[in-house]
């Protein structure tokens, strides 16, 4: 799956959609060195399209990096923007767990 991003993002690196799905699987395939460019590519799209499944995803990535107070924020937003997404139920978890460390 990360092949295919990285070849959809070779042809449009300008889509948030794409940037999202990137960083995101970034994330989620757990590798520490991957997480620098998923925050970045994560940025672009929440700061370019603000979807809450955006926030969420670059909210989980700062998490996962270990930023707890920036991944807070993140997930604040997410939340906040009273827009339905799929991962609500995840970004909500998260930030339970993260509010009580």
């Amino acid at each position: 799956a990360v092949e295919l991003a990285e070849r959809a993002y070779s042809i449009d690196s300008q889509s948030a959609p794409i940037s999202d799905t990137l960083g995101w699987l970034l994330v989620r395939r757990g590798k520490k060195a991957d997480l620098t460019r998923a925050i970045q590519l994560l940025q672009f799209a929440a700061s370019t399209q603000d979807a809450p499944e955006h926030h969420f995803h670059l909210g989980a990535a700062h998490a996962a990096a270990g930023s707890r107070d920036v991944a807070l924020a993140a997930l604040g937003r997410a939340l906040r923007s009273g827009k339905p997404f799929s991962g609500r139920s995840d970004a909500e978890r998260l930030q339970r767990e993260l509010s009580h460390k």
